[in-house]
């Protein structure tokens, strides 16, 4: 090998790194994206809504909640802003949070930040540049695909009825058929607009083509030019696809670089956020990344669709508070002195090995402050019990576990300051001896 080609290969090694860790969430999103609208009866500009909670059978989304019913929309901004209408929910919280191609939680719509009245947003595309009457409140979306995913609180099985009906009232409408006082959706099942990646780029290239084509479909910021223009260098600001007939030092480089990275994001995937008392809880701003590139790609990977942390704050536990790995061969209690402060509602969802529900007799699979029959001591405080066995005489406060290896998520949607800012310590799981 020439000193030439080397030096090509190796200059396509460094570059591609940095690119596959900025890009590897936007392609994990358009893929998505793409994925979604294949399937019947998606379209864009439409919501979908799921009718049930989450169950143990459910296998297409890693650690689901218990606590929320999901909707989500994908917006197609291009053609013209798109109206969200909002009902009122009488105080039930929900979010709906709009999310860029590049992943982030842009803005939020629902308790927090707007209530939870009824009320009309217009979502804008960045090159938009029309006027709006007065009452309505315009949202600016960095990218003209928006990723819209909704929660809205659930009290139990036998809210569902009223939590199905509340759905079919969050709707989304064009602009100019708003305007001209008529409120149905327009779904657009096709996609003209956005390019696709060409068919003939070899398998071992098809991670570059992808990007290449999702930085066309929705441009990065203009504070990112500088750094998309060194990857001009590798192909990905080409109009017409170079990874067709790559030049084959740059190809070696970049499939290098590829692998490295993908490894690179594995290991920091093991060693993102701090452990306190056997909880691993993330302390960087999460969900509007900047130039946090690696935690972008983190969170894109362990967990697309992250919030904003002012929204929800999660902590995970896959050991105890001594260090040792949470085994259903063990009795566990958690006691909160304090009950996890927040403004909307917590809950401690349990996770088998592959991070999805676990099968029990009494089908729980969360525990919070909406659980039924909730027993608290005296003091106010509480304790859980979570274990594979039945406890006698504490079942109202039993979180069910597997007989190996499990972790827990608590989630605080809208915590309290004291949380966020890391006052607020979550107790550690204690094993019953």
């Amino acid at each position: 090998m020439s000193h030439d080609t080397e030096a090509k290969e190796e200059r396509a090694f460094e570059l591609g790194k940095q690119a596959y860790l900025y890009g590897c969430p936007i392609v994990i999103m358009e893929d998505t994206m793409r994925s979604l609208m294949s399937l019947k009866p998606f379209s864009y500009n439409e919501y979908i809504h799921n009718k049930r909670l989450s169950k143990p059978k459910d296998r297409q989304v890693v650690a689901p909640n218990n606590d929320t019913l999901y909707s989500s929309a994908w917006l197609d901004l291009a053609a013209e802003p798109i109206v969200m209408h909002l009902p009122h929910t009488n105080g039930r919280y929900y979010v709906m949070a709009l999310y860029d191609m590049y992943t982030n939680n842009f803005y939020c719509v629902g308790q927090r930040v707007t209530g939870t009245n009824e009320g009309d947003y217009v979502i804008v595309g960045p090159q938009w540049k029309g006027s709006l009457p007065e009452e309505l409140k315009a949202i600016k979306a960095p990218t003209n695909n928006v990723w819209i995913i909704g929660r809205i609180l659930v009290n139990g099985v036998e809210d569902l009825p009223d939590v199905n009906a509340l759905q079919k009232q969050f709707t989304l409408i064009p602009l100019s058929k708003f305007l001209n006082g008529d409120y149905s959706s327009s779904p657009m099942s096709e996609n003209e607009r956005l390019l696709n990646p060409d068919s003939d780029v070899p398998d071992e290239l098809k991670f570059w083509e992808k990007l290449r084509v999702a930085l066309k479909n929705n441009p990065p910021q203009e504070d990112e030019a500088g750094l998309i223009n060194t990857f001009a260098e590798i192909g990905l600001t080409a109009d017409i696809s170079p990874f067709t007939k790559l030049d084959p030092a740059f190809a070696r480089g970049l499939i290098r670089a590829e692998k490295a990275t993908k490894e690179s994001i594995d290991k920091s995937t093991k060693n993102q956020g701090t452990v306190i008392n056997g909880w691993n809880v993330i302390t960087e701003k999460i969900g509007m990344f900047g130039n946090n590139y690696e935690l972008r790609a983190f969170a894109a990977i362990t967990g697309l669709g992250a919030l904003v942390l002012e929204e929800a704050y999660y902590a995970r536990a896959f050991m105890d508070g001594e260090g040792k790995t949470l085994n259903g061969k063990n009795k566990y209690i958690l006691h909160f002195d304090k009950i996890p402060p927040t403004e909307a509602f917590w809950s401690i969802s349990l996770y088998d090995k592959e991070y999805f529900f676990v099968e029990n007799e009494i089908n729980r699979y969360a525990f919070g402050d909406r659980t039924e029959n909730i027993r608290y001591n005296l003091d106010g405080s509480l304790d859980i019990y979570i274990q594979n066995e039945r406890p006698k005489g504490k079942e109202s406060n039993w979180l069910p576990a597997p007989k190996d290896d499990f972790n827990v998520i608590l989630r605080f949607y809208i915590p309290k300051p004291e949380v966020s800012n890391g006052e607020y310590q979550i107790p550690p799981l204690k094993i019953i001896y």
